[in-house]
């Protein structure tokens, strides 16, 4: 049977805004940056650069890791971020009798540990390298990690620069699903880093005296920052939300992918029409004269001007506008990012309930490779 309505039940997330969802709500609301300068790096041809750290957390008080070695880090991130959103949604997972999904998406996935692995290859040889750190380097580990530690039976698929949200949408709309877990999860390594600083993607910290100079600077070049960290959202039919009782952040009404052919190498920039082809979709179901939050898809205000400036200018014709560029506060987490954006779109909908506040949220992100993804939210009544 297919369902009529999808709803976000529950939101997780880790990153530099924070880990708990309250505090993260209040760093957004006091518009507080929590990106950094960081130079520590072990390899002394990165230079300093804008980074947004994941908060510091104590993995195994935070989770009762059950087996016998200890998951990476890739995977740590998402199990935390995860476990967040379960309980932000309280669904009560049973080993015997639940259906519930997980859909995960990525653009690096475990590179740590494949780098690490063919570093050990290069110096021991094939006869030295220890079997148990090949099954590390496999990217899909984070989905069987979390399957396994949470007990989801449900589909379950691993994505690379694919968003997951679509996914988990199209399976509860055909009535294929009534609960699908969503994630995205990105960690960066070293090399990752100083390819992207050697190709002049990333912006240099060093000219600068001190964070605010850095930050001001940000808005008028096109280099981006980064960070890493993991986000997940509950999607939930309607039939399920009414059987469970379950709150509900917001509406998931349509979304939009789309390729930019022109664009397979950058994630900073995008055909125009990749978004007016999401905006040609939204149009009809925003009502006229109610406020939409905007989400940017990108880091630095000059990037989202140069890209998002017409569809924004068109909404306005008919609607009061709020944009919000929130790669911003954390950096460009990848696939991360692409997630973060529906967890604070949820929560902006569902505590600012006033007069004056957003009643729709579009949401714009890219994706490395050319693709595109977009999605509108509507504020549940």
């Amino acid at each position: 049977m297919k369902n009529n309505k999808i709803y976000i039940t529950g939101v997780g997330s880790i990153s530099s805004l924070g880990y708990e969802n309250e505090k993260i709500w209040e760093n957004l609301k006091n518009e507080k940056n929590t990106v950094s300068v960081k130079s520590d790096w072990e390899n002394e041809k990165i230079k300093p650069i804008l980074f947004g750290n994941p908060e510091e957390v104590n993995f195994s008080e935070e989770i009762s890791w059950r087996e016998k070695f200890q998951p990476n880090r890739y995977s740590q991130l998402g199990l935390l971020a995860c476990k967040n959103a379960i309980e932000d949604a309280n669904l009560e997972l049973k080993e015997e009798d639940n259906e519930v999904g997980l859909i995960i998406e990525t653009c690096l996935a475990a590179t740590e540990y494949v780098e690490d692995y063919l570093n050990d290859l290069y110096e021991k040889g094939v006869t030295r390298v220890r079997p148990l750190k090949f099954t590390k380097t496999v990217a899909n580990t984070v989905l069987g990690d979390i399957s396994r530690h949470f007990k989801l039976n449900g589909q379950s698929s691993l994505l690379y620069n694919e968003n997951s949200i679509s996914y988990g949408f199209d399976l509860i709309q055909k009535g294929k699903a009534d609960i699908v877990i969503c994630g995205g999860v990105d960690q960066f390594t070293e090399f990752r880093i100083l390819s992207e600083q050697k190709n002049n993607l990333l912006l240099n910290a060093e000219e600068f005296k001190n964070i605010n100079e850095i930050l001001k600077e940000a808005k008028r070049v096109e280099e981006s920052y980064i960070g890493e960290g993991a986000a997940f959202i509950v999607l939930e039919s309607e039939r399920s939300v009414k059987q469970r009782n379950a709150k509900t952040y917001a509406e998931l009404l349509d979304y939009h992918s789309n390729f930019d052919f022109e664009n397979i190498d950058y994630s900073y920039k995008r055909e125009p029409y990749i978004l007016s082809d999401a905006y040609n979709r939204f149009k009809g179901l925003i009502t006229k004269d109610e406020e939409v939050a905007f989400l940017s898809a990108y880091t630095t205000q000059i990037q989202s001007t140069v890209n998002e400036a017409k569809v924004i200018n068109e909404l306005k014709k008919q609607n009061q506008v709020e944009v919000i560029n929130h790669k911003t506060y954390t950096g460009d987490m990848k696939a991360a990012s692409n997630v973060m954006s529906l967890c604070i779109s949820s929560q902006l909908l569902k505590k600012q309930k006033t007069k004056n506040a957003s009643k729709y949220a579009f949401i714009s992100n890219c994706h490395e490779g050319g693709s595109s993804s977009h999605f509108l939210l509507k504020q549940c009544s």
